[in-house]
């Protein structure tokens, strides 16, 4: 009778290596084993089985059928494959949604920030217009606050360039008035000379008529001359009371200069109009003074007299000293009105309109400018 052959037998310890479920788990399952355990199998252990004496296995539903039990779940046991598989798997959930979620945080982060980064350059670019526009504003209302000054300076400046025109008419009219004295004056004294020489011929030809023995008969001498009237005097009470009013307008002026709070910009032309005032006014002041003391007023009746003028005091008179100052402030206005682009046809200044003559307005050492509107 042959040996049965039979499997080589495992020893303990290789019958202890888990067999994985799946195959997903041969990687897991695998446990190393060291060469001495592995039992070697004699060779007379191996039983030899006769031709005769296998059997042929009936399939294993008839098998069970055949004992009565009831046959496995093939659906459960896949299930539970599958279950157990998940339950491997389950626990990378967490790290995976924790990950997501942090992808999640990070993305949503970001885009707060780009949304953030936005609203911040909307904000600082609707701050930049506003400012832009409050500067504007500013600059603006700047503008309008300097050409209002300026404006009002121009007005104090027409009062003195007024106080001017009135103090150099008086004098104007003063030396015009003591010139037409003068002419009178020497008209007369020709006309009595003319009369005197008349006079003096006729009564030498007559006193030689009647000392001549020679000669028949006495003429009569010649009455005397009949004169012109004498020149009066000048009063000079008109110009005087002119220039005592333009004291008085430049005492005004003055007050409402000191009344002013300049602006940087009329600082220099302020200081100049104020100076201006003060030699204007002294000025006036003066030449109302020597032209009160230069005359003495005529008095009329038959006992009055033609009054005197004395030349040396009137010439004490003061032209206007105030030109240079005057100049200076002058040209303060034409740059200013050239700067800001101004109608100068509006001022009383040089290029502009005359208001009269007789005044310093025109006066300046700078080139006119400005537009003509």
């Amino acid at each position: 009778m042959a040996k049965k052959k039979t499997a080589p037998v495992e020893s303990d310890a290789a019958a202890d290596i888990a067999v994985p479920e799946s195959v997903d788990e041969t990687s897991e399952a695998i446990v190393a084993v060291e060469p001495d355990e592995i039992v070697e199998v004699e060779t007379d252990d191996i039983v030899e089985v006769e031709a005769d004496d296998i059997v042929e296995a009936e399939p294993a539903t008839t098998a069970i059928e055949a004992s009565g039990d009831k046959p496995p779940n093939v659906l459960a046991i896949r299930v539970d494959t599958v279950l157990a598989q998940f339950r491997r798997k389950v626990v990378w959930i967490p790290v995976v949604a924790v990950i997501v979620l942090a992808l999640i945080g990070t993305a949503g982060a970001m885009v707060w920030q780009r949304q953030e980064t936005d609203r911040k350059a909307k904000v600082a670019a609707a701050a930049a217009a506003a400012t832009a526009a409050a500067k504007a504003r500013d600059a603006a209302q700047a503008e309008k606050n300097l050409l209002a000054q300026f404006e009002q300076i121009m007005v104090v400046r027409g009062s003195i360039m007024a106080a001017d025109a009135k103090s150099a008419d008086a004098v104007a009219g003063a030396k015009a008035a003591y010139k037409s004295y003068n002419t009178r004056v020497a008209a007369r004294n020709r006309k009595v000379k003319r009369l005197d020489a008349a006079y003096n011929k006729e009564y030498q030809r007559v006193d030689d008529w009647n000392h001549d023995m020679t000669k028949m008969g006495y003429l009569t001498y010649p009455s005397s001359p009949s004169y012109p009237d004498e020149i009066n005097a000048p009063s000079f009470s008109s110009q005087i009371k002119a220039l005592k009013s333009s004291d008085l307008i430049l005492s005004t002026a003055t007050a409402k200069l000191l009344d002013l709070t300049p602006d940087p910009q009329f600082a220099d032309m302020l200081a100049q109009l104020k100076e201006a005032c003060k030699t204007l006014s002294d000025q006036a002041l003066h030449n109302a003074d020597t032209l009160t003391t230069a005359v003495d007023p005529a008095t009329g009746g038959d006992m009055g007299s033609s009054g005197y003028l004395d030349k040396k005091v009137f010439a004490t008179l003061h032209a206007n000293t105030a030109k240079a100052i005057l100049t200076l402030a002058n040209n303060h206005c034409l740059t200013f009105i050239a700067d800001h682009k101004l109608d100068i046809r509006l001022y009383d200044v040089a290029g502009g309109r005359d208001v009269n003559p007789k005044d310093s307005s025109m006066l300046t050492s700078v080139v006119a400018s400005g537009t003509a509107q």
